[in-house]
This record gives structure tokens, sequence and C-alpha cells, in this order.
């Protein structure tokens, strides 16, 4: 018996399980913003990208002919020289693509002042958008955080 297709199947498995997202990472980046909301802004670039397959269906191949849903790399490179020239650091990044925009929050260094940092950003041609990053609780949350109303 040949044992190369059970080595590729299980080889296949542990890959697609060493790439799959942990919910720990999300909780761990949700409280370091939490913890220091003031150390963050959330800023966004021009995320342009050209569709050569049309419409989804509208080619042979269907979807496959689709581009891959997120930023393309000239949103990467450019908030990239955006960090660089501010001393950011990303923390968590997504693209709306029905907004052609790239977003990221950002840490802004412990020695800046957060207001300077979004007012200089938001007078650079190459940032679409700058604001503090806002925090809030959800209704479902009240009774986590803030003690209960006791019942007499």
């Amino acid at each position: 018996m040949n044992a190369w297709p059970l080595a590729a199947l299980l080889g296949t498995v542990l890959c697609a399980c060493g790439s799959t997202p942990s919910s720990t990472e999300s909780h761990a980046v949700g409280q370091q913003l939490n913890d220091a909301p003031e150390r963050y802004i959330v800023a966004a670039v021009d995320n342009d990208s050209f569709m050569a397959g049309g419409h989804a269906g509208s080619t042979p191949r269907g979807y496959d002919g689709l581009t891959v849903y997120g930023p393309t790399s000239q949103a990467l490179d450019l908030m990239h020289a955006v960090e660089s020239d501010y001393g950011l650091r990303e923390i968590t990044a997504w693209p709306i693509a029905p907004l052609h925009m790239h977003c990221a929050v950002l840490e802004i260094p412990e020695t800046a002042n957060r207001e300077s940092v979004l007012a200089a950003l938001s007078h650079d041609t190459r940032i679409r958008l700058v604001e503090p990053l806002q925090t809030f609780i959800t209704h479902s949350e009240v009774g986590r955080f803030l003690p209960r109303p006791s019942t007499i």
C-alpha cells in the first residue's frame, strides 16, 4: 500500500490547522485597545483595485476570475509609508471594499500627543480618513463591567 496519499492528506490538514486564525489573538488585541484607547487612532488610505473579471459569474470561470478580497499592494505600501513617517505601529487592519479603503488601527508613539498626530494626519494627502479610536460598551456587556443594582 502506498502511504503517500495518506501523508499528503495529513500534511494538508496540519497546514490548514496551523493557518487558522486564533480567537485568542483577537481577544488579546481587543483587551490591548481597551486598556489604553488614548494611544490608538484609526486611519484609512485608498484601496482601489482593478477587477479584470468584472462581476461574479461574468466570466467562464465564474467566481474564480475575481480578485481576492483584501488590500492592494499599493494600499499596503501607502499605509506602511505613513506608519514609518509618523512612527506609528499597526495593531490590526482590514479592507472596506465598497468604500475602496484600507483601514488600520495604529498605535501612536508614547512620546507623541494623539491630537497632534491626528492633526498632522488630517492634512496628509495620503490619508483618506483619520480619527481617534472610540471605545464603547454594549448593552449586553454592562452587567459584566458595571455593578448591578442591588435588589432589596
